[in-house]
């Protein structure tokens, strides 16, 4: 089989599938609900990572007093169980 015998089956077949000018595509209701429902869900799925990300990283940095305080309380206790 030459390669000019298999160039005009497969434009033929190319040509079936490419779209018509004149097709509209259809979006009832329920899937437009569900495409905005993705999209508010994924916004308010990334607002809550970020702040999560967010309050690691300045957390990293920030020193709270009061866990110093139990971490202090818990080794006077273990020091006077002994």
């Amino acid at each position: 089989m030459k390669f000019s015998d298999t160039r005009l089956p497969t434009v033929l077949a190319g040509l079936v599938f490419l779209p018509t000018l004149t097709e509209h595509p259809y979006l009832d209701p329920g899937s437009g609900s569900f495409i905005l429902q993705m999209l508010i869900a994924g916004a308010a799925g990334a607002v809550f990572i970020l702040r999560n990300q967010i309050a690691r990283f300045f957390g990293f940095f920030h020193r709270n007093k009061n866990s110093d305080k139990k971490a202090e309380t818990k080794r006077v206790t273990k020091r006077n169980a002994k």
